[in-house]
């Protein structure tokens, strides 16, 4: 890392030139960088690390040193399409070593504001578009309660091939393998998983727009657009989303479907704490199968751990369970190229109390305020993720948790790194479960 002892080194193209270079060699795509007066505008796309903030703080850890008293402004994207801005000001002092000595972080917003618009309209280099990631999920489904066989499961991976065409636009094709089957679904060992495509389109007063068609999970095809807009802060948020959805089977006798004939029409709003990490989301509409609704969700963030439940009303009674998002692999993929291959960010798991699966097709009773997944869902975890930075710079320290298998036990690597202390510290504890 660079410290900010380095002279100054940028002063217009040639060294915004510089900037981008450095960044394509770390193997960050669709960069771009701005020089005016004093102050510096990067906008990337992070390609490198599986947590948004830690691709943020790599980035400002290699230009910010090179400042000569001016400002650094990042912009990060998904697929090319600008999500805020990450704000670190000038070194307060010469003494300075690295971007924890900065006072308070950097300043984090979802709005655009003040960016020049040369940034926007710049020319990108190492364009993320036409690339193949290969991305390994794996997947869980159980069932408890049965008297004679109190946990039944089913498990498997599902490879998905991830293409970003043009901006905002992406293509997904997941298959789905099962492992391991106790469920008596009747469904086909192999069969398609999410198979998309997806648009995401930004709009004035921090809006994005996500509109997606084609086979949804689980069980559900169709197209599905949801908008949600957020004030600058990120605090609160609001939006709607309708669907036309048909359910859809892979048997071992075949495929079988039915017309898209479920309407789903939904509102949404939602307020977070961002000094606690916590989310209170409230969804209100109807639901998969017409069924009249509400639900409530509350969610707590622990670093890039998720933890929180839900309660539903609906025409079908009550219902409730827990909600959990753990960090799967490592926390940097491999430098990306025309195919890669990685493990997924994260994996998700929803608990229902009275059965049945979030998508319908329930054989619970109680399995009202169901919901399909169209892929573009968790695409608002970036946002989420972006408008966090400030507030974990300043209050929290972020806990790091990679799971590794190896020689037949399980072995759990724990990493605190402390964004309180100007220095970071880790520290490495290992627990072996045989």
């Amino acid at each position: 890392m660079l410290g900010w002892r380095q002279p100054c080194l940028l002063s217009r193209s040639r060294d915004a030139d510089l900037v981008t270079r450095t960044l394509v060699a770390r193997g960050f795509a669709n960069v771009a960088t701005v020089v005016e007066g004093s102050d510096v505008f990067v906008t990337f796309e992070n390609t490198r690390f599986r947590d948004l903030r830690r691709a943020l703080r790599e980035v400002a850890s290699d230009v910010h040193p090179l400042l000569d008293g001016g400002e650094l402004v990042l912009v990060p994207s998904v697929d090319g399409v600008p999500l805020g801005t990450a704000r670190y000001p000038a070194a307060p002092t010469p003494d300075a070593s690295s971007v924890d000595d900065l006072p308070g972080g950097p300043r984090a917003s979802l709005s655009l504001s003040g960016l020049p618009r040369a940034l926007l309209s710049a020319p990108r280099a190492s364009s993320s578009f036409g690339r193949v990631d290969v991305v390994v999920h794996p997947w869980f489904e159980a069932s408890f309660g049965d008297y004679e066989e109190p946990v039944r499961s089913r498990t498997g991976v599902a490879p998905e091939v991830r293409i970003a065409l043009r901006r905002g636009l992406r293509l997904s094709a997941q298959m789905l393998f099962t492992l391991q089957d106790d469920l008596p679904t009747g469904e086909s060992r192999i069969r398609p998983g999410l198979v998309t495509l997806s648009q995401t389109v930004r709009l004035p007063r921090n809006v994005f727009v996500h509109a997606a068609a084609g086979a949804f999970t689980p069980n559900r095809y169709g197209a599905d657009v949801h908008a949600r807009a957020y004030t600058s802060s990120g605090r609160w948020f609001a939006g709607g989303e309708l669907g036309q959805t048909g359910l859809t089977s892979f048997a071992r006798d075949g495929w079988q479907r039915s017309p898209m004939d479920s309407r789903t029409a939904l509102v949404e709003a939602g307020w977070r704490d961002l000094r606690h990490g916590l989310t209170i989301h409230a969804t209100a509409g109807a639901f998969l199968g017409d069924q009249q609704g509400i639900r409530l969700d509350v969610v707590r963030q622990f670093g890039e751990v998720d933890f929180g439940g839900f309660v539903t009303t609906s025409e079908q009674g009550k219902n409730g369970g827990a909600l959990l998002r753990i960090p799967l692999g490592v926390g940097k993929h491999p430098r990306p190229g025309a195919i890669r291959l990685r493990a997924a960010d994260a994996f998700r798991w929803e608990y229902r109390y009275y059965g049945g699966v979030p998508g319908g097709g329930s054989s619970g009773r109680r399995s009202g305020g169901g919901m399909y997944s169209s892929g573009t869902q968790t695409r608002g975890r970036d946002e989420r993720y972006l408008i966090c930075v400030a507030r974990q710079w300043r209050h929290l320290t972020i806990h790091r948790q990679e799971l590794v298998l190896c020689g037949g036990s399980l072995r759990a690597w724990f990493v605190w790194e402390s964004w309180r202390s100007p220095r970071a510290k880790l520290c490495r504890p290992q627990i072996s479960i045989h």
